[in-house]
């Protein structure tokens, strides 16, 4: 199965939100935007996961994270040292579970631009994140700030919760309902928090979850929370995961996180019109597709035997990215299931036209090809033109 809600987490889990709307615009354009999305995906898709904190805006990072709190300077010192490095090291190791990224589009909502990024794993698990940029004083175009598509929040947020624990709750004002629930539970609620954290990250999946069932009725079911019990979940079985899943859908119905939440609910319970709905919702919340969603819906509409609209979407994706290959393959292996030799080969052709350094032969062992295909007349015509003369 595709699984295309790989979570993408923090040092803690995240809280939810949007990125805050209390900053001042900064003065970045829309191409400082283009040209800082597409250095930033280069630095993760060619395992330079430490250059992407070199372009971090620290300073204005941590004056984000500390909004509302009163702190002592030692505390704040062991934050801005201790738990920033932390929190990079985290991050930096999750940013290599993904070994391929791609810079989409710059995003602008309420005075602020994000730059969109895909990061896709080898199992072609898939991950939505973008970085809120900004212009510093000193005209440097930087990152402030980053949203995980996948569970709807923020790494400040995470480092609020931290802050919370580190400043015994002295929280002027909670910013949403999910600090509000930490602040109104205080000291305990963290550390039942933080062991069931532990129990996850020693692979204890099981004893996790049964330790964040006890918790309050609001906590257990509070959003950050969620991500917690599904990414064990995911660890246990499927019917777990299932659960879940199904029990976010009921306490948050209509949750923009759940487009990509319950794409694997759905194709586990074969659901696949719901599945085709979530992929266009999040193509919206995305603010446009991109040819992996293109491929998911493709191969979703597969499985429902609808050939003519999982051809149309696996299309729009190659219309969309053509310099990436899985579309192709879609396409190559809807004709050759139904025998359309014609067809396959104008596959072939069309990869031959749009990527040109790429042979399409390697498209074809991904999945297996009937063997009078490649004794069709069709095939050894196509193959024979690309000999060289001497060798047709």
């Amino acid at each position: 199965m595709l699984s295309a809600a790989v979570f993408f987490t923090a040092a803690l889990s995240f809280a939810q939100t949007e990125p805050s709307e209390n900053t001042q615009p900064s003065e970045v354009t829309l191409d400082d935007c283009e040209g800082f999305g597409k250095r930033l995906a280069e630095y993760l898709d060619t395992g330079k996961q430490e250059a992407v904190f070199d372009e971090m805006d620290q300073i204005g990072y941590i004056a984000r994270s500390l909004e509302g709190f009163e702190i002592t300077p030692v505390k704040r010192q062991e934050f801005e040292q201790a738990y920033l490095k932390k929190l990079i090291g985290k991050l930096t190791e999750e940013f290599r579970e993904f070994n391929h990224a791609r810079y989409l589009r710059t995003q602008v909502e309420t005075g602020e631009k994000r730059v969109l990024i895909r990061l896709t794993a080898k199992n072609h698990a898939t991950s939505y994140v973008s970085f809120r940029v900004i212009k510093t004083p000193d005209k440097h175009v930087r990152w402030i700030d980053l949203f995980g598509y996948a569970n709807g929040e923020s790494i400040c947020d995470a480092s609020r919760r931290y802050l919370f624990t580190l400043t015994q709750g002295r929280l002027s004002k909670p910013r949403n309902l999910a600090e509000a629930a930490v602040f109104s539970n205080g000291q305990h609620f963290m550390q039942r928090l933080t062991a069931a954290e532990k129990l996850f990250n020693k692979g204890q999946f099981e004893t996790a979850l049964k330790s964040i069932s006890q918790l309050p009725d609001e906590l257990r079911n509070a959003r950050f929370v969620f991500a917690i019990r599904l990414r064990a979940a995911q660890s246990i079985s499927d019917e777990e995961q299932l659960k879940t899943i199904e029990a976010w859908e009921e306490a948050y119905p209509g949750d923009p996180s759940l487009n990509l939440i319950s794409l694997d609910a759905h194709i586990i319970r074969k659901n696949y019109p719901e599945a085709v709905r979530c992929i266009d919702a999040l193509a919206i919340q995305l603010k446009g597709t991109d040819g992996r969603l293109c491929y998911l819906k493709a191969y979703i509409l597969d499985k429902d035997k609808m050939p003519s609209a999982a051809r149309a979407a696996a299309e729009e994706g190659i219309a969309t990215e053509p310099d990436m290959t899985d579309n192709y393959t879609a396409l190559l292996k809807f004709a050759l299931d139904e025998r359309d030799f014609a067809a396959a080969v104008r596959v072939l052709m069309l990869v031959e036209k749009n990527m040109p350094d790429t042979d399409p032969k390697r498209l074809i062992p991904e999945f297996e090809a009937p063997e009078e295909f490649f004794k069709s007349s069709e095939f050894t015509s196509w193959f024979k033109k690309r000999l060289p003369d001497g060798a047709r």
